[in-house]
């Protein structure tokens, strides 16, 4: 819980230091929706400490409201699927053999704060904030991390993006995924 509250505090700050330059560079135009909708699918590759390297997907859905000229704030939901049964196993050094775990089935809440800047029709975000998997197995806490870029209308328009989230649990198990995003936007 340490690990996710100074993660937070270093998000925070870096929004805050960063947004502002980037606020002062993009000019928000009047007629600028606060509010965007984000659903976006895409593969990553999944690992950790006892999940075997494999690929899965995930859908997302991202709410994020302008509070200020260049931040956002607002919460994702993330779905994950992963591939089958594993038939790797490890030897541990007590000499007592385990198999590796698929890719668990997992939903994932996010809190999300991000900075970002409009230039030409395109908008470009970074995004971060902690993060809580739930699903198949033991709850995990961790951060996620992203970017997007956007394409399109006032209105509707369609998203590329990056997502990297770590995460963990108490007993020491932990999860990493990494892909690309791709999914349309919708702004109100």
């Amino acid at each position: 819980m340490q690990s996710i509250r100074v993660a937070f505090r270093s998000i925070v700050l870096g929004a805050c230091c960063v947004g502002a330059p980037l606020g002062a560079q993009s000019a928000v135009r009047a007629s600028e929706p606060a509010a965007r909708l984000d659903v976006t699918v895409g593969a990553a590759a999944a690992s950790g400490s006892t999940l075997r390297e494999e690929s899965t997907w995930s859908m997302q859905a991202a709410l994020t409201r302008r509070v200020a000229r260049a931040l956002r704030v607002g919460g994702a939901w993330t779905w994950r699927r992963g591939g089958g049964r594993s038939d790797i196993c490890v030897l541990p050094s007590d000499n007592s053999p385990s198999c590796l775990d698929r890719v668990p089935r997992q939903s994932q809440a996010t809190l999300l704060l991000g900075t970002g800047m409009q230039l030409d029709g395109v908008d470009v975000d970074l995004v971060a904030g902690p993060a809580l998997a739930f699903g198949e197995g033991r709850p995990l806490h961790g951060v996620m991390l992203g970017g997007d870029v956007g394409l399109g209308g006032e209105v509707f328009g369609f998203v590329v993006g990056y997502r990297f989230t770590t995460l963990r649990n108490r007993a020491g198990d932990r999860q990493q995924y990494r892909g690309p995003q791709l999914g349309v936007r919708v702004a109100f």
